[in-house]
């Protein structure tokens, strides 16, 4: 996904990235420096985007809107053409 948010970010395109294993803010920033991970990094806190955004498999990516709206979402591992291909009608 950080390959996706460098193509895409001049589109408006923004990555967010849930931790869901409630890790500490410093393994994750460990974990984002170790994998030079260019999208954002947050922290489910108190277990709430697992509650809004219930992922049955991982990873699960979820395309939002400027607006805020959910407006598709994929459950499982993608190749980078697919994940552009979605992208490309998306941003449209």
């Amino acid at each position: 996904m950080s390959q996706i948010q460098k193509r895409y970010r001049d589109s408006g395109l923004q990555v967010l990235a849930i931790d869901t294993d409630n890790s500490s803010p410093e393994i994750l920033k460990r974990f984002v420096a170790q994998h030079d991970l260019q999208q954002r990094m947050l922290v489910n806190g108190n277990g709430v985007a697992n509650e809004k955004y219930y992922a049955p498999r991982f990873p699960t990516k979820y395309w939002v809107d400027r607006s805020g709206t959910i407006v598709a979402r994929h459950y499982g591992a993608q190749t980078v053409e697919d994940i552009e291909a979605q992208l490309k009608s998306l941003l449209k």
